[in-house]
């Protein structure tokens, strides 16, 4: 009798337990900082500086200006073949790198300077550029359909990995703590590739033309954003884990984790950025122009989120 009663105040307990509704996702707020127009062109690309004080802007005009987080600006980097597709900090924020229509990379030192070092990486236009480490290692992807990994010495480029596919390779990322990189392709196909070439895992993403990838620090998972107004997570190995659609009508243009991995930022053709947690709850939702977003990320105390508009505008808010 004693052990009946027992089971059914655990069944009771346990269906009580599973009535109860789970509590709605904490919903985040962001208060805009600071805005300003930082070129007469689109705004390609945003990266904050290793220390958080400062941040780059990548344009359409082929420049890279650099500003304080107020929009105070701090020198410009002019020169290379149009449209500049993205602007990058070294991970001691000593170096900025450039990516050109003409194949090249620019390494500038910093503080901005007129010197830098143009290294030949591509036949065709380069997309994309995401330091490796502070090893002196850099991956590419370019109009070629190729992504390669560098190793830049002081006289010589050496290529490390390359990976080929069908396509423009659009965007690339880079995990140096697991030591791989990724890569996206414009048929949708998605590539991980050890920094000793060894192919990690190549999957279809099952999306259009892929605007952004990213890695999570912790090495266990992938995201991809898409012309057709999706973000995927994946594992790295191309386990499929969420599908969310962010927009209706328009692309997904950005897209990123947030430092602790928990949380994605999402630049999309409505002039908004969104941010979603890891089981795709919308967080915030926050219209930052009246054109397209085209680039959204954290700082990496996760305090802060920047990003560009397609009218050349920079934002920075509070999250």
């Amino acid at each position: 009798m004693r052990r009946l009663l027992a089971i059914t105040l655990v069944a009771v307990s346990l269906n009580a337990a599973a009535a109860e509704p789970s509590s709605p996702p904490r919903k985040l707020v962001l208060r805009e900082r600071a805005r300003w127009t930082a070129t007469d062109a689109v705004v390609q690309r945003v990266q904050f500086a290793p220390d958080g004080k400062s941040l780059v802007v990548a344009s359409g005009g082929g420049e890279a200006s650099l500003w304080t987080l107020a929009g105070e600006a701090r020198g410009k980097l002019a020169g290379q073949r149009s449209p500049m597709f993205n602007a990058v900090f070294s991970p001691g924020g000593d170096t900025l790198a450039t990516t050109g229509y003409d194949g090249t990379l620019r390494l500038w030192p910093l503080p901005a300077s007129e010197t830098f070092r143009t290294l030949k990486v591509h036949r065709a236009a380069v997309n994309d550029v995401a330091f490796c480490g502070s090893t002196g290692r850099v991956v590419t992807g370019s109009d070629e359909g190729v992504a390669r990994l560098w190793q830049i010495h002081e006289e010589k480029l050496d290529v490390v990995a390359e990976v080929q596919g069908a396509g423009t390779v659009r965007r690339v990322a880079c995990d140096a703590a697991h030591g791989r990189f990724a890569n996206s392709f414009d048929s949708g196909e998605v590539q991980v590739t050890a920094f000793s070439g060894r192919a990690v895992a190549r999957f279809d993403s099952g999306q259009h033309r892929l605007n952004a990838i990213a890695l999570a620090r912790d090495g266990k998972r992938l995201l991809t954003g898409s012309t057709d107004g999706s973000v995927k997570l994946w594992t790295t190995n191309g386990r499929p884990l969420l599908t969310r659609r962010v927009v209706e009508k328009g692309w997904v243009n950005d897209a990123r984790f947030s430092p602790d991995g928990r949380l994605i930022a999402v630049a999309t053709d409505d002039g908004h950025v969104r941010v979603y947690d890891l089981s795709g709850s919308l967080l915030a939702d926050q219209a930052v122009t009246k054109a397209r977003a085209t680039s959204a990320l954290f700082s990496a105390d996760g305090r802060l989120l920047a990003g560009g508009s397609s009218t050349g505008e920079a934002f920075v808010f509070e999250v």
